[in-house]
């Protein structure tokens, strides 16, 4: 990825951003912006007067196509069902744009 796309990325997720992430190609910048505001949002599904990471990402080479995954931070007790399936939706928009299907 460009340096100047990697490191605008770090500063508007640092949270999120690890150094790895520099290293995937910059076609996928778009595409990381997007995910990672999708999970910021997992903090509008829950009233809460602080901000909350509430997963790790990777991204992994599946197939010839690079995949987004997720590792929860939080405890599951503090998830509700709407959290669940916006994460859900959020690794899958990523996945499938990709792998080029949308």
């Amino acid at each position: 990825m460009k340096p100047e796309t990697a490191k605008t990325l770090a500063n508007d997720f640092e949270t999120m951003w690890r150094k790895e992430f520099a290293a995937l190609p910059d076609d996928l910048a778009p595409l990381l912006r997007d995910l990672f505001v999708a999970l910021d949002e997992l903090n509008h599904h829950k009233p809460s007067d602080r901000r909350l990471t509430w997963v790790d990402v990777s991204f992994h080479q599946v197939g010839g196509h690079w995949k987004a995954f997720a590792t929860p931070r939080v405890e599951r007790r503090k998830w509700n069902a709407m959290q669940a399936l916006h994460l859900m939706n959020a690794l899958e928009g990523f996945n499938q744009r990709a792998e080029g299907k949308t």
